[in-house]
């Protein structure tokens, strides 16, 4: 028999599922992520990081096509060939200039990048935390980082493929409707002293200049609007680009925070029992006496009634409504009470579930947020694409961004309420930090709106001229006064956000379950 970390697929598990191997990964990493996962926890590191290596390689090669694709002259092999020999060349001879400074610059760069994937499993250790040691979730969440960057080619099918489409329908209307860009000339400045004889003469030419090129930039923007309004109908389909590109990216944010949460064999680690407000140890003591460190009743440490899970996970029998309340009343109110509910030697999967309920909430006050800015820097993208579908594709930009900054909020607040109270004792806080810190996603969505609302009105009271006053008098910018102003109370709002979730993971230090 095969042994588990072998990439052979006759291997299986205890519960007589089969070992995927490393070039199995490669394909159904980013299509069943967590299957993929499960299959695959006990592949050795250094296949993981050949099956990383081997998808840069295509990544690059298929980035390369796409970018020969999108040239002038269509989408035609030879075309493309040639596109691809050229800039093969061109690399070539830049490393046979210099290729010591060259060849050390490309070293610099791979790994530079390769350093950014080690601190991206950092990121990712929360979420595939389990009772194990620091190191163990180290080496899961790298495992999974090195094979979910798979997930690039996808993306780059999906994104380029686009992007090479939009570019073939668009080229030959572009050739029979050439338009120029071209700004006109904005004029000096004087350079004149004030008491040259010439100065005044200087300043009404250099006026009179200033106005021809305002008129120029009129007319060039009237041109350019009457140009577009010329163009077919599926031009407008470009400006989906931006969330067809973010759309994939949370894609693949989805697919590793997936392939991090799946179940995975972790035999718990032996521990005496302690107290779980003092961590005393409490080794043949009764269970109904007190610890003698603090007092507390063994009961509530060791008893049946200890650790029983949060009422989100008994939502079948209480109602969902009810369970969310008291959790999101327990987590604002009460977050060491909240805590010393939590298992960590079995956490489930209902907290994901209690975190991923909110993420509609949080894109829709994301894409909210988008309207109160300032659509006349698109001028030119709406006489081009029309105003709804520039508001329509800035909206959902904005709700992508909010939702991944939300995934990254919770990953950091786990990462500091874990690292706040050290890594001595328990072996893994950040089992019990995840946790609570998607416990908290519902002061989150808050926050959210908090900052979405004050968002505009902030904006409203700037174009109301509100902060102009207030700037003149502090001697600041009317623009950076109302950012600051705005940054504030969004700031302090995410610091209790961070206190709470270091306050619930406290709790969690000397579990016993």
């Amino acid at each position: 028999m095969t042994t588990p970390s072998s990439s052979k697929p006759d291997a299986t598990d205890a519960a007589g599922e089969p070992y995927w191997g490393m070039w199995t990964a490669l394909i159904t990493a980013w299509v069943l992520p967590a299957t993929t996962a499960r299959r695959t926890q006990n592949l050795p590191l250094h296949r993981a990081f050949v099956a990383h290596l081997l998808a840069a390689a295509l990544s690059v090669i298929l980035l390369a096509i796409l970018i020969a694709s999108v040239n002038p002259y269509g989408l035609s092999i030879s075309h493309v060939t040639t596109e691809l020999l050229d800039v093969l060349g061109s690399f070539v001879l830049e490393l046979q200039s210099d290729p010591r400074g060259n060849g050390l610059a490309l070293l610099g760069s791979l790994l530079s990048l390769e350093v950014a994937f080690l601190a991206l499993a950092v990121l990712a250790m929360p979420w595939g935390a389990r009772d194990e040691r620091i190191w163990a979730t180290y080496r899961h969440a790298l495992r999974r980082v090195w094979l979910q960057s798979t997930h690039a080619i996808p993306i780059l099918l999906l994104v380029g493929g686009a992007t090479v489409v939009f570019a073939s329908l668009e080229r030959p209307w572009m050739r029979e409707h050439p338009i120029s860009f071209e700004m006109p000339m904005f004029p000096w400045t004087p350079k004149l002293p004030r008491i040259d004889p010439g100065y005044a003469n200087a300043q009404r030419k250099y006026d009179a200049a200033i106005k021809q090129f305002q008129v120029q930039m009129l007319v060039r923007d009237r041109k350019i609007e009457a140009w577009a309004r010329t163009m077919p109908w599926y031009f407008g389909l470009q400006s989906l680009n931006p969330c067809v590109a973010l759309m994939a990216y949370f894609w693949g944010l989805w697919a590793l925070v997936r392939a991090l949460g799946a179940n995975r064999a972790v035999p718990p680690m032996a521990r005496g029992p302690t107290c779980e407000r003092c961590g005393y140890s409490l080794t043949g003591m009764p269970m109904e006496g007190r610890c003698p460190e603090c007092g507390e009743p063994v009961e509530d440490s060791l008893g049946p009634d200890a650790r029983t899970g949060t009422i989100w996970e008994r939502r079948a029998e209480v109602g969902r409504l009810p369970a969310w309340w008291r959790c999101f009343l327990g987590t604002l109110l009460q977050p060491g009470r909240f805590g010393r509910q939590l298992r960590l030697v079995s956490p489930g999967t209902d907290y994901r579930n209690f975190f991923t309920l909110h993420l509609p909430l949080i894109f829709c006050f994301g894409t909210a947020g988008f309207m109160p800015f300032n659509l006349a820097t698109m001028t030119i993208f709406i006489a081009i694409f029309g105003y709804e579908l520039v508001v329509l594709g800035a909206g959902l930009v904005f709700g992508c961004f909010s939702v991944i900054g939300a995934v990254l909020l919770t990953t950091l607040a786990a990462l500091l309420g874990s690292a706040w109270l050290g890594f001595r004792g328990r072996p893994n806080r950040m089992v019990g930090a995840i946790q609570v810190a998607c416990y908290l996603t519902g002061y989150l969505t808050l926050c959210f709106a908090f900052a979405a609302g004050s968002g505009t009105a902030v904006v409203t009271l700037h174009d109301g001229g509100f902060y102009a006053a207030w700037a003149r008098v502090l001697r600041i910018d009317d623009v950076a006064l109302a950012f600051y102003s705005w940054l504030v109370p969004n700031m302090l709002c995410l610091i209790v956000y961070f206190v709470l979730v270091v306050r619930g993971t406290a709790a969690t230090r000397y579990a016993d379950r």
